[in-house]
């Protein structure tokens, strides 16, 4: 056995977090943990690793009892990460972030160029297509992750936790991820994945580990349970994942966004788009298809080389959001760490962050108006947290995903962008969240959702837009879509 969990406990401040953790990880297993958000999954992992101590319990690796104080022991003893949040130093290069502790020396000096090539000939051995000479900045939020799973893997250790790995990447990348999880797993290397996509987990794991609330649920061989069942364990309930019947039906609303001739260079390469009142718009694409780009420089984050952005027939100044905010029209980003989220500050701030304009008299906060509309989003969104004082980085990463949304709805938008809107969500909040959207859209307002999850796209969307290296190369009825010709169009 290379890992063997029993019993582990956390509590904060007397709160439990995790209350019965267990997992055995054999050698060449890929073995799934799942859990929803809250689960105890994260707790779970940041002790194994040695980022948090635990209440309680017994952890061993490779038959010998271990209590690690630090992640470095967690890695001296065989155990390497691929974490969920990431944490790139931007201004350094792919390679000085992949080899970061590690450096590649030639007598007292880095070799700069030893560095690199080491750093290409791992990303072309996994069938990355990364330039390991690039600064971090330069590269997408998908490319990035890429950078992270080369990362952990470089390690060759005997135990690699791969929290959510395909969060940011799309098809075409997973294939090659799992390509390499497999090659892994034959040379006899556990590996413990953690991914709230459950098609994903019965492609890719042959066993699985259930947490709810805290507690150890079930284990057992992937084989042996329907994804039905397993949905089950995980929420403790029945999820519908039926499609509403409008999102079968024709839209006949008038157009709220329209997006001409868009082009920022060389992602953007000169897009039209038009969203309808009641209307789920869902794009899709492989990464670098210019998505994300495109989505930005609508809502005005960056400036672009042309073109024309129309909300309820109002042309919007480019490269303003506030004028976005303030016409109807909301974003949420990609990237919830780096560009939804303030971090260092509560539930509350976040939450109520984009409606300040509105909650404000004669300059000051009303604290009362606050208190009622966050109050109101914690509801809606079925936010998991003690108090909305709480720091919103002590949250899991679907509460955390739940607080951004619930910012973006603050502000009672006509038109919301979605990049990735789930990512890091559990089964059961994913189908809140598509509820939450074709509610927003059934009140006369438009959504464009932007995913690499081909079974979303075609679950949330009315329309779906396929877009290839900065065009969109196909437009069609969800009804008519399947992952055949979405693919076959994206790459």
């Amino acid at each position: 056995m290379l890992l063997h969990a029993e019993g582990i406990r956390k509590s904060y401040n007397g709160v439990p977090a995790l209350v019965d953790g267990r997992l055995a990880l054999e050698a060449g297993s890929i073995h799934a943990l799942c859990g929803g958000n809250g689960a105890g999954k994260s707790t779970f992992l940041k002790i194994v690793m040695g980022l948090v101590k635990r209440d309680g319990g017994t952890l061993s690796v490779k038959g010998e009892a271990v209590n690690f104080s630090t992640p470095a022991q967690a890695l001296a003893a065989g155990i390497s990460i691929i974490t969920q949040e990431l944490s790139p130093i931007p201004a350094m290069t792919v390679a000085e972030n992949l080899w970061l502790g590690r450096e590649r020396m030639r007598g007292p000096f880095v070799d700069r160029k030893r560095a690199e090539r080491d750093a290409q000939a791992l990303f072309d051995r996994l069938g990355f297509d990364i330039d390991a000479r690039l600064p971090m900045r330069a590269l997408s939020v998908a490319r990035m992750q890429l950078v992270e799973i080369a990362k952990a893997i470089s390690y060759e250790s005997p135990i690699v936790i791969m929290d959510e790995p395909t969060s940011a990447i799309g098809e075409t990348e997973t294939e090659t991820l799992f390509r390499a999880i497999r090659a892994l797993a034959a040379r006899g290397t556990g590996i413990v994945y953690v991914s709230h996509r459950l098609n994903e987990i019965f492609q890719i794991a042959d066993r699985f580990t259930v947490f709810r609330d805290g507690r150890f649920v079930e284990t057992g061989r992937i084989a042996d349970i329907d994804r039905g069942e397993l949905i089950r364990h995980i929420v403790g309930r029945e999820v519908l994942r039926h499609r509403p019947e409008q999102a079968d039906s024709p839209v006949q609303g008038p157009a709220l966004l329209q997006v001409s001739g868009l082009r920022q260079e060389p992602m953007v390469r000169g897009i039209d788009l038009e969203a309808r009142a009641g209307e789920i718009v869902g794009i899709y694409g492989l990464v670098g298809a210019g998505r994300s780009e495109f989505l930005n420089a609508i809502y005005g984050l960056t400036k672009p080389d042309a073109g024309e952005v129309r909300l309820d027939g109002r042309a919007l100044p480019p490269g303003r959001p506030r004028e976005a905010i303030g016409a109807g029209m909301s974003l949420v980003t990609e990237d919830r760490k780096e560009t939804g989220l303030v971090t260092v500050r509560s539930v509350k701030e976040n939450t109520s962050l984009a409606a300040l304009r509105d909650l404000c008299k004669a300059g000051f906060i009303s604290r009362r108006k606050e208190n009622a509309l966050v109050s109101a989003m914690m509801r809606r969104f079925q936010v998991k947290a003690a108090s909305p004082d709480l720091a919103v980085a002590s949250l899991s990463g679907g509460n955390q995903q739940k607080v951004v949304l619930s910012r973006c709805f603050s502000t009672s938008p006509r038109v919301l962008l979605c990049d990735e809107p789930t990512r890091g969500v559990d089964e059961g909040a994913k189908m809140e969240i598509y509820a939450t959207l074709r509610a927003f859209v059934a009140d006369n307002n438009a959504a464009v959702v932007v995913s690499s999850d081909l079974e979303e796209i075609l679950h949330i969307s009315d329309r779906i837009i396929v877009f290839n290296r900065g065009l969109a190369v196909a437009e069609m009825p969800a009804r008519e879509a399947n992952n055949e010709n979405l693919l076959h169009h994206a790459s």
